[in-house]
């Protein structure tokens, strides 16, 4: 079995942030080994393909799922703890302890089909319809919950909306409800967050897709500006 998080003598030790600050006892011990098939296509209802990464233990049987999505680059989970915290989730303490981590690229990020649309009406449906891709799955055994900070945690809001039936618990951690209170701080915009946020997804779209020049605007005249991306094919 490949090494794992936890508190236990060899185990990798949560980090700060992973451990919310607190101290854990009587955690319920690793019982499998961890295997990952990356880039599964999963179909949406308009037959648009997201891209995921599956994390899920090595033997047979059905196991309850943990879905972690966002724009950002789903192999980051591939660099581990000496990054900082892993805003999907801890892969290497859920998988050994008998769950599924699907952390899946969203529309029009990381490869997936697409234009990604920054929590509109589109992104709801299509976490509504991973949900419930997750829970047929010969691996699952009906149970989806959702787990992840930030970007990751307002998109388990997303889906709660939707309400998929198959989805059990979201468990969202350093969430807004406000976007625009998020991005302006008080009325001041905060480019510091904002410039790398756009960077992040940008570059993840250029490096899978192999897009050339992709240009990010926002437009004005809705409640939250929707970001909306052009990508020009390499020379």
């Amino acid at each position: 079995m490949s090494k794992v998080a936890g508190v236990g003598r060899g185990q990798r030790h949560l980090n700060g942030p992973q451990t919310t600050g607190r101290e854990y006892r009587n955690l319920s011990e690793p019982a499998h080994g961890m295997r990952c098939d990356q880039d599964v296509a999963v179909g949406m209802r308009d037959g648009t393909q997201l891209l995921a990464d599956v994390h899920r233990p090595d033997g047979d049987g059905r196991f309850p799922a943990l879905i972690a999505a966002s724009p950002y680059p789903r192999q980051i989970q591939d660099l581990g703890a000496p990054m900082g915290f892993i805003e999907a989730g801890a892969t290497d303490f859920w998988v050994p302890r008998g769950y599924v981590h699907v952390i899946a690229n969203l529309r029009g990020t990381g490869g997936s089909g697409g234009t990604f649309g920054f929590f509109d009406a589109q992104e709801r449906r299509d976490l509504h319809d991973l949900v419930e891709w997750a829970a047929v799955q010969p691996w699952c055994d009906g149970r989806v919950g959702m787990i992840g900070i930030s970007y990751f945690a307002m998109a388990q809001l997303e889906a709660a909306v939707e309400r998929p039936p198959h989805l059990r618990a979201i468990f969202p951690v350093a969430v807004t409800t406000d976007l625009y209170e998020a991005v302006m701080h008080h009325g001041l915009f905060s480019s510091s967050f904002v410039t790398p946020f756009l960077a992040m997804v940008d570059s993840r779209q250029r490096a899978v897709t192999g897009c050339g020049a992709a240009r990010w605007s926002m437009r004005p005249g809705t409640s939250c500006a929707r970001l909306r991306c052009t990508a020009s094919s390499p020379p």
